[in-house]
This record gives C-alpha cells, sequence and structure tokens, in this order.
C-alpha cells in the first residue's frame, strides 16, 4: 500500500496482488574534518627555521551511511609554505574501520609534519586547508575543506565544532629579532717596531644576525659620541658577507665583516690610547628595530666587563698606544781666539 512502492506491479487494491512492501532509507552522506598544529620551538623556547609543525586532522563521517573511498590531502593552492604542503598519514579510527572507509560517527585521525623554513619565518604564520574527499553507497561522492582547531585562529570565522566551518589552519611563527656586533682593533707601527704619529689602526667589525628572521635595512656606525681619537671617527665599509646577503640585509645566523681604518695624531699618541664604539642597526621583516652597541674582542680589553662572546656585552673597544718617550741632546763648541787668530 505504500505509494510509488518500486516494487509495485498492478493495482494494490487487487487482492490477486501480491507485491513486497518496499520502506526506503533515503541516504545523507556527508563528512567533516577539524585541523590543527602544534609547533615544537625546541629547548629555546624560539621558533627558528628548522623547527617541525606536526598537524593533527580529525576526518568524521557524519552522515547517515558507510564512506568508502575516504582520502585526505593537503590542498597546494591554499598551502603558504615555502616547501612542499605537508602529506597526511592515517594513523587510524575510533571505531576499527580499515583506511578509507569510515561508519557513521566514525572519526579517523591523520597526522604530517613540515619542517620551517627562513622564507617561512620571514613571513611570520603559514596557511594552509585541508580537504576531506569520499563516496557513499550510491556513489554519491562527499567532501569537506578542513576547518581549524587552532585556539584564537586568525582565520577562525565560526564555531570550530560547526561542520559548515571552513578555514585555513593558521601556524604563527613568532619573530624574535636581534642583532649582535663584536669589534677589534689592531695597531701598525710599521718597521721601527714603534708606536708612532701616522701609524695606522685597522678596526675590524663582525655583524650577526642572531635573531630568527632575515634583518634588512642592516647599517654600521661609529658612535662620535664614544669616540677618543683627536679627528673623525673612521667609517665601516663592508667586505664581506659569510652567506651571500647583499649589503644591509642578514639572514638569520649570517655575519657581516666590516674594516675601517684611523691614522693616529700626536695629540691621540700623548693620550696614550683611542677609545670607540660602534652601533649596528636593522630591521625585522614586521618592521620592528633592532640596534646593539659593539663589544670588544680585543684580548684584555681594559674597558671589557663580562665575556666578549655574551651578545648581551657591550663594551667600547680600546686600543692601546703604548708611549716611548725620549729626548735627545747634541752638544758643540767653537773658540772664538779673536784679533790675533791665536
Amino acid at each position: 500500500s505504500n505509494p510509488n512502492d518500486p516494487n509495485e506491479t498492478g493495482d494494490p487494491s487487487d487482492p490477486e496482488g501480491d507485491d513486497p512492501t518496499d520502506t526506503d532509507l533515503p541516504e545523507d552522506p556527508s563528512i567533516y574534518v577539524l585541523k590543527g598544529s602544534s609547533l615544537d620551538m625546541g629547548v629555546d623556547g624560539i621558533a627558528n627555521a628548522g623547527d617541525v609543525i606536526t598537524y593533527s586532522y580529525t576526518v568524521t563521517n557524519n552522515g547517515n551511511v558507510t564512506l568508502s573511498n575516504v582520502m585526505l590531502d593537503e590542498q597546494s593552492g591554499f598551502f603558504t609554505g615555502s616547501d612542499a604542503a605537508p602529506t597526511p598519514s592515517w594513523t587510524g579510527s575510533d571505531d576499527g574501520s580499515a583506511e578509507g572507509t569510515l561508519k557513521p560517527g566514525e572519526t579517523a585521525t591523520y597526522t604530517a609534519m613540515y619542517t620551517v623554513t627562513l622564507d617561512d619565518m620571514n613571513q611570520g604564520s603559514i596557511d594552509n586547508q585541508a580537504l576531506a574527499t569520499g563516496e557513499s553507497p550510491e556513489g554519491t561522492p562527499v567532501e569537506d575543506d578542513s576547518d581549524s582547531s587552532n585556539p584564537n585562529d586568525p582565520n577562525e570565522t565560526g564555531d570550530p565544532s560547526d561542520p559548515e566551518g571552513d578555514d585555513p589552519t593558521d601556524t604563527d611563527l613568532p619573530e624574535d629579532p636581534s642583532i649582535y656586533v663584536l669589534k677589534g682593533s689592531s695597531l701598525d707601527m710599521g718597521v721601527d717596531g714603534i708606536a708612532n704619529a701616522g701609524d695606522v689602526i685597522t678596526y675590524s667589525y663582525t655583524v650577526t644576525n642572531n635573531g630568527n628572521v632575515t634583518l634588512s635595512n642592516v647599517m654600521l656606525d661609529e658612535q662620535s659620541g664614544f669616540f677618543t681619537g683627536s679627528v673623525a671617527a673612521a667609517t665601516p665599509s663592508l667586505s664581506v658577507s659569510d652567506d651571500g646577503s647583499a649589503v644591509g640585509s642578514l639572514k638569520s645566523g649570517e655575519t657581516s665583516t666590516y674594516t675601517a681604518m684611523y691614522s693616529v695624531t700626536l695629540d691621540v699618541m700623548n693620550q696614550g690610547s683611542i677609545v670607540n664604539q660602534a652601533l649596528a642597526t636593522g630591521e625585522s621583516p614586521e618592521g620592528t628595530p633592532v640596534e646593539d652597541d659593539s663589544d670588544s674582542s680585543n684580548p684584555n680589553d681594559p674597558n671589557e666587563t663580562g665575556d666578549p662572546s655574551d651578545p648581551e656585552g657591550d663594551d667600547p673597544t680600546d686600543t692601546d698606544l703604548p708611549e716611548d718617550p725620549s729626548i735627545y741632546v747634541l752638544k758643540g763648541s767653537s773658540l772664538d781666539m779673536g784679533v790675533d787668530g791665536i
């Protein structure tokens, strides 16, 4: 007596009509994927290139029929990392189904890992979104773009527990910019081996990016207020970088070297030494300014108050001009023999 029963072969009011009764169970297939991330910042507790992001995915069959051919993939077009998008790996399900199958209400878990690059650090975060797909018993395809389970995800536009929510997952890569400068000096005393006016001091500087992002607008200058010489302070000039960056740029961990020269004057010789300090400055990708006053790399520098390898150490560089005092007298005589010449 069911209307439009597919088994009906005649008039259901005919007593001779004998047809099985069909009860339709309409399928309503659906799939839902939630994705989170965690960054392992290592023992230093600071995000750096080389740190690893672990992605965790839950794929749930929130429909009313079993799904087959269930797959999970990262969408490369939504991945803002500088390297290849991570590949999710199935780790199990909460109701025992094999990989690729999900019963109604069943959830499968997946993980993936991604190693952060310096380009990623300079960007400040990585966004990505996964796509879960499957197929119903009647062959109806289902799919869902992942929503984020990260707390306070800036991409979140609604309730992450809502299957209708589809937001990329954002992994924050907080910058920690820093710069460090070390400065030494050497005095060329010439062939006589004695410090004199006219001898030349060569200053050597190493400027290191000891933060976690690339620095731009890197500059190095002598601070005239800290220079005890009698004429203008020397101007540092870039000689080489150990990782190939152009002038004014330093990658994380990169060091540039600079040199400057200064001719000693008599006033400086009388003073006994020259003390000066340089200032290195730069800017992070987010526009955060960084600076550092130079520390001295001269052995036994009298200004040194700590470990010169400590980036927190800031001590002027002292160049000793050892005095070598001496005086010389020459004496002659002449005899005035008068008019007689005798």
